[in-house]
């Protein structure tokens, strides 16, 4: 006698991977942000030999050359790296939770260039735009080396 069988779930019915798929997006974002502001910071201090004593002497030494050109190669480091972890954590929807950090920095970035919160509004608009250019990428690349294996079809 067979004993009926349930049809497999897809990825996007089963409760835990789409659990899994939203911990990879926040946990991507947060890498990106979170730790981008930590080096920022650092870098920041670095340049300026002490921490800043107010929000003005910040953004004009967080606009010295030296350190929006670095912002630009730790942003790529930093998309790779929370790419790879997004979709290390989503699992068989990991490429599609990369690419949904990336999409979440594209409107983080649009939102900074048209914000007019003073730290955004004294970058540079090239800085937005390279950035706009490299970062979605970045996420992207990283999602697709961890990912890769679940787009094989063996």
């Amino acid at each position: 006698m067979d004993v009926p069988t349930r049809a497999p779930m897809k990825e996007t019915q089963d409760p835990g991977q789409l659990l899994r798929f939203a911990l990879a997006v926040i946990t991507g974002a947060i890498v990106i942000y979170g730790l981008g502001q930590i080096i920022e910071l650092g870098l920041v201090v670095y340049v300026n030999g002490s921490m800043p004593q107010d929000s003005m002497q910040y953004i004009l030494i967080r606009n010295h050359s030296e350190v929006l050109v670095a912002k630009l190669f730790y942003t790529a480091a930093l998309g790779v790296g929370a790419g790879y972890l997004a979709a290390w954590i989503g699992g068989r929807m990991g490429i599609l939770a990369g690419v949904s950090v990336a999409l979440a920095q594209v409107v983080g970035i649009v939102w900074a260039i048209f914000s007019g919160n003073p730290l955004q509004a004294h970058t540079p608009i090239w800085v937005w735009i390279t950035l706009l250019i490299i970062a979605p990428p970045a996420v992207i690349t990283g999602a697709w080396i961890r990912g890769r294996r679940y787009l094989r079809t063996d």
